[in-house]
């Protein structure tokens, strides 16, 4: 197991972001073909598993989840997060939605989800890696999983923001979200 953990993340099945605010880190991996997302999903929301479980057709690229990360931990170092937990939080930080509810439905994973981005803050996904059944795919990959009409409708984007530079609009409106929090 130690010699495939290794592998994964030579291969860069598995990305550190550092975040600048707070001086912590993410992990970032692609899993893509799994086959036990309801008992994944079910752990993490157990408690069993922590991590963040984001559903891969709405984040074309990793910028977006340090942009969401960043003020994550930033709103759980000074005390002014609007979910339970920083996993949720970055969900939350990924919507264009106020309601948390929504935000968690619309972002995080669904049971039937084949692929998912996973997260985890301060950690490896060491621990992620020995329950899920699936391929871990590089991250480059993860643009070929975006739905642009999906991300359209979410985020009200207009034609000119998906064909310009769908990642800058996106990693604007995650930054510029209720930025009184801050």
């Amino acid at each position: 197991l130690d010699s495939l953990l290794q592998e994964c993340r030579m291969l860069n099945l598995e990305e550190r972001i550092d975040l600048s605010s707070t001086g912590g880190y993410l992990t970032v991996g692609f899993l893509d073909k799994l086959e036990n997302g309801a008992e994944v999903k079910s752990a993490v929301i157990a408690g069993s598993l922590d991590c963040c479980l984001v559903k891969t057709s709405l984040v074309p690229d990793t910028l977006i989840l340090a942009v969401a990360a960043n003020k994550a931990a930033l709103y759980e170092i000074r005390g002014c997060m609007k979910t339970r937990n920083i996993n949720t939080e970055l969900l939350h930080n990924l919507s264009p939605h106020t309601n948390v509810g929504t935000s968690l439905n619309t972002y995080g994973a669904a049971e039937t989800d084949t692929s998912l981005i996973v997260c985890a803050f301060n950690k490896s996904l060491d621990h992620v890696k020995q329950i899920v059944r699936g391929e871990w795919r590089p991250l480059e990959e993860i643009k070929n999983k975006t739905d642009t009409s999906a991300i359209r409708k979410i985020h009200k984007l207009s034609d000119i923001e998906i064909q310009e530079d769908l990642v800058s609009s996106l990693v604007t409106r995650v930054a510029t979200k209720e930025m009184n929090r801050l």
